[in-house]
């Protein structure tokens, strides 16, 4: 009686203000293990069928109208979260939507009445939502996910075809994946620690494909320069070079963070661990400079967005600023829910990311050389001083890309795919840091 006195209530509540008014609600809270059936059964039956409409919010997923007898007569749509926090790993299961959402309409015998996108940040893996919304207009699954995966790549470039086998590349590895809640999240924008790696659960660290896969992916998206030169002419196309070879490098440095670990962790040499440290902070610098070049990439424009709401209002504008800072980092005065909206952006990487990467790996080094533990409580310390002055400070970073997607992808690729490795470069140490840049806990306060 309870619960169907309370969702009358609201009903009652929302009707006394809008005679037809139609209550949409987001089924994510059926979620909660809280609910069973007859509880769920009991909430929506007090509102007439007609005045409500579910958002089955994760259907690709964990699709609730199964689990729920199709929400016991309500309409629902059927919609692709896929997403949180706005992560830019490449990530989804194009095979899936594909077929999915044809079967789920015709097995809810009407209970499905539309297709929606939930995701929490849509500047990233587009092709995903492509895809469901088009899937609105289809009578019928995609039988052959390839032939569509090609036709897009030819019409996100504008007619040219050239960037079709990396986009089949791509079906295979990044957009074939079944398991995982959330796109991949990069190492790079976690706080750092030990154990960063571990494999599945939400917003999964580890790519759904081998390591090094994106490669011959990254190699196929700049031979379709050769082929079709005009090509780079197509933004979508630039961004999918920034983009391809920022994941290139995030599971680069995926690798390299597998090997620094467990070489210490080995009491290997402390010249192979400070070495290994030093490729990891490389891969972030460079990381930096071809996501400056699109403006898809630029933590600058994010600033400039939030502080333009202030209209010249100095205290709004710092206001503004923090905020805008705090929700891609820390969001929270206390980090409540640190790097859960995290972004591989220029300027964060180079200006938040590198900076607390420089204290772990500056401590690993020296407790390499020095033959002791790592100092894990001094350097979570220092890591979260950094991030709480980072947040105030100045609204420095550009948003104007710098030199040319392609440009610097070539020479990102010649540095760490020519020769073929899965984890370094060969050979870096001509563009190497010195090791005594890299920060431990007892220089923070030099930050």
């Amino acid at each position: 009686p309870y619960l169907a006195a309370s969702a009358n209530a609201v009903f009652n509540a929302m009707r006394a203000g809008d005679p037809q008014g139609v209550w949409m609600m987001q089924g994510w809270l059926f979620i909660s293990g809280w609910w069973d059936k007859g509880r769920v059964e009991a909430y929506l039956s007090a509102v007439p069928d007609s005045a409500m409409i579910i958002l089955d919010l994760y259907s690709e997923v964990a699709p609730q109208w199964k689990t729920y007898n199709n929400f016991f007569g309500k309409p629902w749509i059927y919609c692709v979260l896929h997403n949180f926090g706005g992560n830019l790993g490449l990530r989804g299961n194009l095979p899936k939507i594909g077929q999915d959402v044809i079967a789920s309409y015709e097995e809810s015998k009407g209970g499905m009445v539309g297709v929606g996108i939930t995701m929490e940040g849509i500047f990233q893996n587009y092709v995903v939502y492509h895809l469901t919304l088009e899937m609105a207009w289809r009578a019928a699954p995609i039988v052959d996910i390839g032939q569509w995966v090609k036709d897009y790549s030819t019409q996100r470039y504008a007619g040219a075809a050239a960037g079709q086998v990396a986009w089949e590349q791509l079906l295979e590895t990044a957009y074939n994946c079944s398991s995982g809640w959330g796109v991949t999240k990069s190492l790079v924008e976690l706080r750092p620690a030990f154990k960063l790696d571990a494999p599945g659960g939400f917003m999964p660290r580890v790519p759904p494909y081998t390591l090094g896969s994106m490669v011959p992916i990254w190699t196929s998206l700049l031979g379709a320069v050769a082929v079709s030169p005009d090509i780079q002419g197509q933004d979508a196309f630039l961004y999918d070079v920034v983009d391809v070879t920022r994941q290139a490098l995030s599971d680069i440095f995926l690798g390299l963070y597998r090997d620094a670990v467990a070489a210490f962790e080995a009491a290997r040499s402390p010249s192979t661990v400070c070495n290994l440290a030093l490729r990891m902070r490389q891969i972030l610098t460079d990381m930096d400079r071809i996501l400056s070049t699109h403006k898809g990439f630029l933590l600058g424009c994010w600033e400039a967005d939030a502080t333009a709401l202030a209209n010249g209002d100095e205290k709004l504008k710092d206001y503004f600023l923090f905020q805008a800072r705090n929700q891609v980092t820390r969001w929270g005065a206390e980090g409540e829910i640190t790097d859960y909206a995290s972004k591989q952006w220029a300027g964060l990487v180079s200006g938040y990311y590198a900076r607390r990467w420089d204290i772990w790996l500056g401590e690993l080094c020296d407790a390499a050389r020095e033959a002791r533990d790592f100092d894990t409580k001094g350097t979570v310390t220092a890591i979260q001083t950094f991030e709480s002055q980072w947040q105030y400070g100045p609204a420095d970073a550009s948003c104007d890309p710098s030199n040319t997607p392609v440009q610097v992808s070539k020479e990102l690729w010649q540095r760490y795919a020519a020769g073929g490795s899965r984890a370094h470069p060969g050979g870096l140490s001509h563009v190497m840091p010195d090791m005594d840049q890299l920060m431990s806990p007892v220089s923070a306060a030099a930050i």
